[in-house]
């Protein structure tokens, strides 16, 4: 395998995201593991709505795909890392300081955000399952929004999409 597991960073329903290490540049990704060997149609569906979304975007404020393949009955989805974790727990963690996030902080990460879904929209793509631990900070505390594997893809012949679901479970 091309790319070293080096920690678990996180983990979801549909598998676990690592820190790790390409063996021969040293460029450190995340690798989003999800084993295949049980999965059902819906959560196949999820991890190939992933790679669409994933391997054509173009917008700053997603995740950056890397490459996917696959090892030992799991698919590999590497993507940029996004060093600073998610907005989730930098939210925990400014909560536990006396100074709050600043309110300018704030309204860069919720336009940073807006930006983010708008491109979704426009491609006709709906993310649902948008909450704190899916939004994640870069080394320069940009917004990156993550975990696009439970989107829902509009057709052109839909007006509306109806959902009511979020992270599997």
């Amino acid at each position: 395998m091309e790319y070293e597991l080096l920690q678990q960073i996180g983990k979801g329903s549909c598998g676990s995201v690592y820190r790790a290490r390409h063996r021969l540049t040293d460029a450190v990704y995340a690798v989003k593991r999800m084993d295949v060997r049980r999965s059902t149609h819906y959560e196949t569906v999820c991890i190939v709505n992933e790679l669409r979304v994933l391997s054509s975007h173009k917008c700053p404020f997603i995740i950056a795909f890397k490459t996917a393949f696959m090892h030992e009955n799991c698919i590999h989805i590497v993507t940029e890392l996004a060093t600073q974790g998610d907005l989730a727990a930098l939210v925990k963690r400014r909560a536990a300081e006396p100074k709050p996030i600043a309110e300018s902080e704030v309204w860069s990460y919720f336009l940073q955000l807006a930006i983010g879904v708008s491109y979704l929209h426009a491609i006709n793509v709906i993310h649902r399952d948008l909450k704190p631990a899916n939004v994640f900070l870069d080394g320069e505390g940009r917004i990156k929004l993550g975990d696009v594997g439970v989107v829902k893809l509009m057709r052109c012949y839909m007006m509306w999409g109806q959902t009511h679901v979020g992270t599997p479970l």
